[in-house]
């Protein structure tokens, strides 16, 4: 007899359409309630790599606290490296992100 072993999905996010354009609006919220501090020095990462240090004015550990929205911009060849390095804080349910005003969100990968 064989036993066949059921492997959970992986899980992705969805894919969601931008346009082109030279500078995208990203929002990215901090809802962790365990330890939003610690999450957001994980964010803090994402974000610099994709726009640079200056993109970190405001984003601080008060802010994460109060699960308040961070407003920053991204050019548009930095924004596919983004949402790759912050797909995991948002599978994980971490953060909030929204470009354009499109929120990314988690799915099952079929």
């Amino acid at each position: 007899m064989t036993n066949i072993i059921l492997f959970p999905r992986s899980q992705r996010l969805h894919k969601v359409q931008i346009s082109s354009r030279h500078r995208h609006v990203v929002a990215i919220r901090v809802v962790d309630g365990a330890d939003p501090a610690k999450t957001r020095w994980k964010a803090q990462r994402a974000i610099q790599n994709a726009s640079g240090f200056q993109a970190l004015n405001g984003f601080d550990d008060a802010l994460a606290i109060a699960k308040g929205w961070h407003i920053f911009g991204v050019r548009n060849a930095r924004i596919a490296v983004f949402a790759r390095q912050i797909s995991s804080l948002i599978l994980g349910g971490l953060v909030r992100v929204r470009i354009d005003g499109k929120p990314l969100r988690r799915r099952l990968a079929a």
